[in-house]
């Protein structure tokens, strides 16, 4: 058996970005901002392939729309519910999902709420397995040090608003 000194396995590190906080959105609105994650690659180039969060809030799939994990404004991947967690595959995604070594991407989770009144929506990086990522020199997919299983976005839907106005010009 003979071993190689000379390779260094990369290390990933996923962490909660800004913080989104505790807020409350009414139904209806759109594109919000659901949490923000910062993936930081030591030592070799990464490809971030798959994201899945875990939803620790009381909301369904129907409550939570449209959603999207972007980077700089760009959609790399777009959400797919399966119960408590939403999965994003990044498996086609270039270089927004490319991480130099010593670099560090921000990513943010948007998305529509369309019903959901007194419900919450609490996403995490459950377990450092949601998260994959390959080290673009061994060619090795590795664990991440999970930094992102209890994040700070919890996001309590209250109901929607209804305006009546008075209009005096009703024909006969």
């Amino acid at each position: 058996v003979s071993t190689n000194a000379s390779v260094t396995l990369g290390t990933v590190t996923v962490t909660e970005g800004a913080q989104v906080g505790t807020i409350t959105k009414q139904v209806g609105s759109t594109n919000v901002n659901l949490v923000n994650l910062q993936v930081t690659a030591a030592t070799q180039n990464f490809q971030v392939e798959r994201l899945t969060l875990y939803n620790a809030g009381t909301t369904s799939a129907s409550d939570v729309t449209n959603v999207k994990l972007t980077y700089n404004s760009n959609t790399v991947a777009t959400g797919v519910w399966d119960g408590k967690y939403i999965s994003f595959d990044m498996t086609s995604c270039t270089a927004d999902c490319k991480i130099p070594k010593s670099e560090t991407k921000n990513y943010a989770v948007q998305g529509d709420i369309p019903s959901g009144s007194s419900r919450t929506l609490n996403l995490d990086v459950k377990r450092a397995t949601h998260f994959l990522a390959k080290d673009l020199n061994s060619n090795q997919y590795r664990t991440p040090t999970n930094s992102a299983s209890a994040m700070t976005n919890t996001i309590t839907v209250s109901q929607g608003k209804l305006n009546v106005t008075k209009v005096n010009n009703v024909p006969a």
